[in-house]
């Protein structure tokens, strides 16, 4: 049954895929040190040892092979043996001092970068540091200051390198923990710039979208050139190649001589500029231009109709030659499905499809229908990818009496006097015409007359 393509009420749209960067997994790695808990100490009765819980948690331990040893038994005069005396415990090793706790306002781990030994870094490269203690990091690059936090909880950080080679090929950087009022020292580098790939410019048109498409945007280096590649119907040998200049802004626009038609194309950008290489890889983007909405003219949204005056179709317009896709159902007062109709009766619940003509124009049957609340849902499918719907409501409502047909009677003319006498010219003749003209036009008004005053009801 149709039913879940009433609730999707939603175009069709084909899975897209998009491509995703790939992050940088980083471990991070820790000692672990652990202080002995107990001591072993002497039991009572000298002859063996037992645990006794360190004082301090670096209490030297105590080996209970080298504690008492047992005592000779000494025979009592009475003929009974004499115990040793217990051996005594040993004193508690005196408590150490705890560790002074860092002085508040500070953190005691200055941040460092992780960099070339030669201290040369690319354009556009992305670089690490680690800033222990800090749970913010801030940052100056040639002077511009920027924060970030640390990664996945940890103590590293990073920081991308200016794009371009900045005046004199030189980077400064500062860099600088800070945990709420605590702050760390101040890491001071002195960086020399070299060129390296340009980055990889952006996208900004949507993946789907109406169209047809005539305009591609994106973002991109300033002053840089984006070489952008079009690939109609995402068929390679439809490639076709144009360029756009990066405005001061940071985005460009490529405007297309031939839009894209409905369907779905590859898009490639890649660029580079005087100080920049290109990079090997260029971006992709698979957008899917659909066609917007069908246009049912009849009926129309909102109107009412006579069961006994429906059309015998319904009827729209659409882009020539695209598919139509129809649902008419039977609904509630809130344009919902109702619960208590049968769906499975074509009457309540039909699709169809057909096709536009050349001149875009679409019909399909209008069936016999009872009373109630109806909607109709249609989409388009042009190029292989589907409109947004175009949503009707209707209502049919209770037979209304045809209005009754009156026909005039046909007045009847006067006669000739028998008396009169023509000319042999034929003038009487065409005076008799116009006379019975005259007539005719009198008694026909009047029967006019006769009629309107009959069905104009009496007060």
């Amino acid at each position: 049954m149709g039913e879940n393509f009433m609730q999707e009420n939603t175009r069709t749209i084909s899975a897209r895929v998009g491509a995703v960067s790939a992050v940088a997994l980083l471990a991070v790695s820790g000692a672990f040190i652990a202080s002995p808990a107990m001591a072993m100490a002497p039991q009572e009765d000298g002859t063996g040892s037992a645990a006794v819980e360190s004082p301090a948690p670096v209490a030297t331990e105590t080996n209970a092979n080298d504690t008492a040893t047992d005592a000779p038994v000494q025979p009592a005069t009475d003929g009974t043996a004499t115990l040793p005396a217990p051996a005594p415990a040993p004193a508690p090793a005196p408590a150490q001092e705890a560790t002074p706790a860092a002085v508040p306002g500070d953190i005691p781990l200055t941040p460092t970068i992780t960099h070339d030994p030669t201290n040369i870094v690319m354009t556009d490269q992305l670089y690490f540091g680690t800033a222990p203690g800090a749970t913010q990091i801030v940052l100056t690059l040639n002077g511009e200051v920027s924060t970030t936090t640390p990664i996945n909880d940890t103590d590293r950080f990073s920081f991308r390198t200016p794009a371009q080679i900045p005046a004199g090929g030189k980077l400064t950087v500062t860099v600088q923990g800070v945990n709420g009022d605590a702050k760390s020292a101040i890491a001071t580098y002195e960086f020399t710039v070299k060129s390296g790939y340009a980055p990889q410019p952006g996208f900004t048109t949507p993946r789907d979208m109406e169209g047809p498409l005539s305009v591609v945007t994106g973002t991109g280096v300033a002053g840089a050139t984006v070489t952008v590649g079009v690939m109609r119907d995402a068929v390679e040998t439809n490639e076709e190649f144009h360029t756009a200049l990066v405005g001061a802004d940071g985005v460009w626009t490529l405007k297309l001589e031939e839009p894209l038609d409905y369907g779905t194309h590859l898009l490639s950008a890649i660029q580079d500029s005087a100080t920049l290489k290109a990079a090997a890889v260029p971006i992709y983007l698979r957008v899917s231009v659909y066609p917007e909405a069908p246009v049912v003219v009849s009926p129309g949204n909102g109107s009412e109709i006579p069961v006994n005056k429906l059309p015998a179709e319904i009827t729209g317009t659409a882009v020539p030659g695209a598919t139509i896709h129809l649902v008419i159902a039977a609904v509630d007062e809130n344009g919902e499905l109702d619960p208590s109709l049968d769906y499975e009766d074509p009457a309540n619940y039909e699709e169809l499809e057909t096709q536009a003509g050349p001149d875009g124009s679409w019909a399909v049957p209008m069936r016999e229908r009872g009373m109630g609340s109806y909607l109709i849902f249609a989409v388009q499918n042009s190029g292989g990818v589907t409109s947004d719907p175009a949503i009707v409501n209707f209502r049919i409502t209770a037979a209304v009496a045809d209005p009754p047909v009156t026909v005039n009677p046909v007045p009847v003319g006067n006669p000739a006097p028998a008396t009169a006498t023509l000319p042999e010219t034929g003038a009487a003749d065409l005076g008799l015409l116009a006379g019975g003209g005259a007539a005719l036009l009198a008694a026909g008004g009047a029967a006019l007359l006769f009629n309107r005053r009959r069905l104009v009801p009496e007060s």
